[in-house]
Formats: C-alpha cells, sequence, structure tokens
C-alpha cells in the first residue's frame, strides 16, 4: 500500500484526513509511518454470498497540545446517533457469533498498538474487534464502540474517552461510516466534580471511507486517531442473517 500521512494540525475539524495525502502534504513522522507499514495484501470484494469480516480497531490519541492550539475547536462538536446501534457483547469468545468481542489473544494488532503505547507521540484508548456479515449499505448495521468496552486500555479512561459508531458496509468494496468523539477527560469523572480542561475537551471525527479487506487503514484526527483492520472469514456460525447473536438486518 502507498500510503503518507499528514502531521500537521491544520484542516477541516469535523472531517477526519485521508490515508492517501495530497503530494504537497507533510509525510508522515517515522514512527507512525513504520507501525502503518505492517499492512496485507490488497484484495476487492467480488459480488458473492454474504461474507463475515473480522473488524480490528484501535483508537489512539496523540500526545501534547499543540493541535489543541492550533486551531479553534467548536465546543460542541455534535454528537454520534447510537440510537438502534447494536451494542457489542461481551465475555470469552472465540468469534463464532456476530457482533461479540474478541478474546484480547485473538486481536491480530497487538504488536502495532505496543508500539504505539512505547512511542513518546501517541498513546492507545481502545483495542477491540469483533466478527460480523458483511451487509450491503441499506441493510448495514451501526456499531456502538467506546472506552468502557473490555480491552487492554479500558484504565486509559484518565487520559481520555472515546465514544461513537462504526458502519461497515459492502459493495464492490467495503465502505466504512465512522462517526468518532474523543474526549479528553472521563465526562462521567468530569460531572462527579474533576477537573476539565479550560480548552476544548471533546472532538469528533466523521467520515466515509471506501477500504479494502486485509489492509490497515488511517483515519485521522488533529487530536486523535483510528487504526481499522477489516478482514474477510469463514465463520464457525452459519453464514446466514439468523446467526446466533446476529441482530435482525433492517429491511432494504
Amino acid at each position: 500500500m502507498s500510503c503518507s500521512l499528514p502531521t500537521g494540525t491544520g484542516g477541516s475539524t469535523d472531517r477526519a484526513r485521508s490515508v492517501s495525502a495530497p503530494p504537497n502534504r507533510a509525510k508522515p513522522s517515522g514512527s507512525l509511518a513504520l507501525i502503518l507499514a505492517a499492512v496485507l495484501s490488497l484484495s476487492a470484494i467480488p459480488a458473492s454470498a454474504l461474507t463475515w469480516y473480522t473488524v480490528e480497531v484501535i483508537a489512539f490519541k496523540r500526545a501534547g497540545d499543540a493541535a489543541l492550539q492550533a486551531e479553534i475547536w467548536p465546543a460542541d462538536p455534535g454528537r454520534p446517533d447510537v440510537l438502534g446501534a447494536v451494542s457489542l457483547t461481551s465475555g470469552p469468545s472465540d468469534g463464532s457469533r456476530g457482533f461479540e468481542l474478541l478474546e484480547s489473544s485473538r486481536l491480530k494488532l497487538r504488536d502495532v498498538a505496543a508500539r504505539l503505547r512505547r512511542s513518546e507521540a501517541y498513546q492507545p484508548l481502545l483495542h477491540i474487534a469483533w466478527r460480523q456479515p458483511g451487509y450491503t449499505r441499506g441493510r448495514a448495521r451501526t456499531v456502538h464502540i467506546h472506552s468502557r468496552l473490555p480491552n487492554p486500555y479500558q484504565s486509559a479512561g484518565d487520559i481520555g474517552v472515546i465514544d461513537g459508531t462504526l458502519r461497515l458496509s459492502r459493495a464492490r468494496y467495503l465502505h466504512l461510516d465512522t462517526d468518532l468523539l474523543y474526549f479528553r477527560s472521563d465526562p462521567d469523572r468530569a460531572s462527579l466534580g474533576f477537573s476539565v480542561p479550560s480548552q476544548a475537551s471533546v472532538f469528533r471525527m466523521r467520515e466515509d471511507r471506501r477500504m479494502r479487506s486485509s489492509e490497515l487503514h488511517y483515519l485521522d484526527h488533529p487530536m486523535f486517531g483510528l487504526l481499522v483492520l477489516v478482514t474477510p472469514n469463514s465463520p464457525a456460525a452459519p453464514e446466514a442473517s439468523g446467526a446466533p447473536n446476529d441482530p435482525p438486518a433492517p429491511a432494504e
């Protein structure tokens, strides 16, 4: 994959940056460029029967407040619509059912997350994976993800909280609709009287990204970022919309 990632803090405050930057855009910092070099083969999606996918995401914050000072941020960027979104279930899972969190031992990007954690520029906030059917755009499910889901960085709420939705759909290529909020402090702790930053404390990333399966994708925002890997697999569960723990698909 050929990708040049931006490192500047300018640009839209409400849209995530593309993984393929224009030629005149600055190249990524060395640490993140090395992390993103671990990508797999590209593959377009054949028009065939329902395919199941493993979706793995890492959300991380950027260290320092340079971006905070460089732009004017809205006090209230709005909120993602989580009503009706699928809630991921927790508990030991071998991936045989849909929309269940996979065990941490089944995460493929553990080394990537570890490199982020060891770097001085980034801090992981959330690392989860689940399996789901790849429905067409009209039938695709919106999935609610947030920092309180069981994951290796669940205690990172002291330094930031992720909350929002992802929606994976399938046509010739995969499409991922992202609508995420990053809170610089835990909103529940703030409501209990803990100190809240005087600057903007919540930031929103929204993007509709065309993707290829088995390729590591980077969604960028001046304050935080998202790494997404979507891998097709042959499920143990029946490849049918009525598989266990697979909520009924909305009508076209």
